[in-house]
């Protein structure tokens, strides 16, 4: 597994089991070739400049690495979890906020009646 950073952010571009580097041809457009030739890089329909390499153009700097396919999916179940424990989270808030209502519902019509009986115990109609 590779994974592609951001050179200048450091942040997490993507991760890829092959990565498309690329070069130009002599006619001018982009084909793709080995790390050895390259000079840049496609991933998910964006063009990046390769760190340490000839740069194609003025496109993004990206560090490409390879990484252990076990470290990417202990990443990606981590994240998972953190997903499903917010998940959760904002659940339990919506039922709150849903049984307040409720509530409020149950104390506005109380208050309804009330005003009802006051208004009829004063003579109104």
């Amino acid at each position: 597994m590779y994974r592609i950073v951001s050179y200048e952010t450091g942040e997490l571009i993507g991760d890829t089991t092959e990565p498309r580097y690329i070069t130009i041809a002599k006619n001018g457009c982009f084909v793709q070739t080995d790390y050895a030739n390259a000079k840049g890089l496609a991933f998910q329909s964006m063009t990046y400049n390769i760190t340490g390499k000839e740069p194609l153009g003025d496109y993004p700097y990206v560090t490409v690495y390879e990484v252990d396919d076990g470290t990417v999916s202990m990443e990606k179940q981590k994240e998972i979890n953190q997903l499903q424990e917010a998940l959760s989270t904002t659940d339990e808030v919506a039922i709150s906020l849903y049984e307040a209502t409720l509530d409020n519902d149950e104390i506005n019509a109380a208050q309804d009646d009330s005003i009802i009986e006051i208004y009829e115990m004063l003579g109104g109609n």
